[in-house]
């Protein structure tokens, strides 16, 4: 990482990380995340993510030597998996171990079905993946954030704010929904 440019501040404790979005004035900034999306908002468009190798893929592994070189196995730990079934669903989770042996990661067991010619990932979430201004990284169990800011002036004038997000509708299961 790009040492010199990164800052970090406390959150309020049990914020969870899928509920945290960081601002700098107006402007929405992303977690490290690789393969980098192209757009902030579109974090999660499965077209801009790596394909999932065929070799090693389950419902709850991913083995991709070309991509996870990292000897540590804690190495990953913290990180989030965003993970492209067959059912076109983006489905993000918490990478529970990662083996770097084998360069394996292990997350919550999908419950659509795999299709290893067409998923696809991402990896979010970690540390060294702060790579340019506007990423960060959330430490949830020391409740930090980590940070390279769009200005440092933002820094100094106190605009960078950090939300936490909720549900605004839960619509599953229901007909004829209308919202005026």
């Amino acid at each position: 990482p790009n040492w010199t440019h990164i800052y970090y501040t406390t959150t309020p404790l049990g914020i969870p990380l899928v509920n945290v979005n960081v601002y700098e004035g107006d402007t929405l900034l992303g977690l490290g995340q690789s393969p980098r999306p192209s757009e902030r908002f579109w974090d999660r468009l499965s077209s801009e993510f790596r394909k999932t190798p065929a070799n090693g893929y389950t419902a709850s592994r991913i083995v991709d030597p070309d991509f996870f070189t990292q000897t540590e196995d804690d190495y990953w730990k913290g990180s989030f998996v965003y993970h492209y079934a067959s059912s076109d669903i983006v489905y993000a989770g918490t990478l529970i171990s990662y083996f770097g042996s084998v360069h394996k990661i292990s997350f919550g067991e999908l419950t659509e079905g795999i299709n290893p010619d067409k998923d696809r990932y991402a990896v979010a979430n970690h540390f060294d993946l702060i790579t340019q201004p506007g990423d960060y990284y959330y430490d949830e169990l020391n409740s930090k954030i980590y940070l390279w800011p769009l200005s440092i002036a933002s820094l100094e004038d106190s605009s960078i704010r950090i939300s936490k997000k909720g549900r605004a509708f839960y619509i599953s299961g229901k007909d004829y929904i209308t919202i005026e």
